[in-house]
């Protein structure tokens, strides 16, 4: 019964981590949807990171506007174009949910982009 308890509170713990990234990834769909150029959807992509990441520290939102104007600032010169700009943002995405120093993996992806 012990082991059965255990179980369920780790599967439900495990489906609410799964579920903010899920929906996260669906706010990020919307922008790409909406503004359909990475340059164009900075804010939206801004404003939904801010609503799920900023509860755990407010300096992700600022590296991550950081973040998302060097990957624009690639755009307008011409180094990448927005099919491979939003392949980047979804890589980082996906690195920055697995990591476990979330302001380390910003400021390194933040020099990547550079």
């Amino acid at each position: 019964m012990k082991k059965l308890f255990v179980l369920l509170t780790f599967l439900l713990i495990l489906n609410g981590c799964t579920t903010k990234t899920t929906k996260f990834k669906n706010k990020v769909e919307n922008c790409k949807e909406t503004y359909g150029y990475f340059t164009k959807s900075l804010d939206c992509l801004g404003f939904n990171f801010n609503n799920f990441y900023s509860e755990k520290n407010q300096e992700y939102e600022k590296q991550h506007d950081v973040l998302i104007a060097a990957l624009a600032d690639q755009v307008y010169t011409n180094k990448f174009n927005n099919a491979q700009v939003w392949d980047i943002y979804d890589e980082f995405l996906a690195g920055f949910g697995k990591s476990k120093n979330k302001a380390n993996y910003l400021t390194n992806a933040i020099f990547r982009t550079k």
